[in-house]
């Protein structure tokens, strides 16, 4: 907003001939964090976790792959299988937003 501008202007360099602008405003950015909602797709917990190796591990033993696509696709699959949650969850309470939260 051009009407809480303090000051403004460019910056003379002898790095190239173009200035730098600069802008100093009285308000503050606001951040919208607080009121951001977090979705939760999968749930990497440790059950989770090493059911997914387990069963990467016996896919990759018994189907080789021979590109990357085909091992990205073997990934891809045995994770959702392992960890992807039925119904996505939705909440406020991050560890972004609650940096005190944590998993587990």
């Amino acid at each position: 907003d051009i009407e809480n501008t303090i000051i403004s202007g460019t910056l003379n360099s002898c790095i190239s001939h173009h200035h730098a602008v600069y802008q100093i405003f009285h308000n503050p950015i606001r951040s919208n964090k607080a009121t951001k909602k977090y979705i939760q797709y999968y749930d990497y917990c440790h059950s989770n976790v090493s059911n997914f190796c387990s069963e990467l591990n016996n896919e990759l033993s018994t189907n080789l792959p021979n590109n990357f696509s085909a091992f990205f696709d073997i990934f891809n699959k045995t994770l959702d299988k392992t960890c992807k949650l039925e119904k996505p969850k939705s909440s406020k309470r991050t560890a972004q937003n609650n940096p005190w939260i944590t998993p587990g």
